[in-house]
Order: C-alpha cells, then sequence, then structure tokens
C-alpha cells in the first residue's frame, strides 16, 4: 500500500464561531491598558522632542565608558570618535544629521 494521508475535518458549532467573534469586538473596544509607574508601553515610538535626549544620553554614556572627551552621535544611536566617521555612517541614515556629546 502506497502512503495516504488522511485529513478529517472537524466540524465546529455556529454559535462558537460567533462567540469568539462577539468577544474579540469586546476587546477591540477596550481602550489599551496603561502601564505601570509611568512607564511607556512596548510599542510606543519615542517622540522627535524626546530623541535629542536620548541620544545625548548614549553620547554621554559612551565617553564615560571608552573615556573619550568628545563623541558623535548619529540619530540611530551609533557612537563615534571622530567626526568624519559619523557623517560617512549618517549619509545612509533617513535623518542624515549627527549630534556633538561632549563628556561631563
Amino acid at each position: 500500500m502506497e502512503n495516504e494521508e488522511v485529513k478529517t475535518t472537524q466540524e465546529v458549532p455556529e454559535e462558537a464561531v460567533q462567540d469568539k467573534t462577539d468577544e474579540s469586538r469586546e476587546q477591540e473596544a477596550k481602550p489599551p491598558k496603561k502601564a505601570k509607574d509611568g512607564a511607556k508601553p512596548k510599542n510606543q515610538k519615542v517622540t522627535k522632542a524626546e530623541a535629542p535626549s536620548m541620544l545625548k544620553a548614549v553620547g554621554i554614556e559612551a565617553c564615560k565608558r571608552h573615556s573619550l572627551p568628545v563623541v558623535w552621535v548619529t540619530d540611530d544611536g551609533q557612537c563615534f570618535p571622530e567626526q568624519g566617521d559619523a557623517k560617512a555612517h549618517a549619509v545612509n541614515l533617513k535623518n542624515n544629521g549627527i549630534i556633538k556629546v561632549t563628556a561631563e
């Protein structure tokens, strides 16, 4: 005998299908839950106003970690000790600006 695959299908009562759709509609109507302790939800993007301060914080941390007096930070958070390297990397980014960050 050849290998024959037998596929069985299950009958699902129509009431069960409608109950699930009603439940999913109720879940969609609920407002999203707020995070505790004022934390941002994971899917919320960083606003443009917050980006420079975050990039500055990344730069300060890089200065401390690598004992550098100054770093240049690109929009994607990459830190470079040389301005030319930062500019070369930023050319390929959507926002090609760089930020100069000095150690504090």
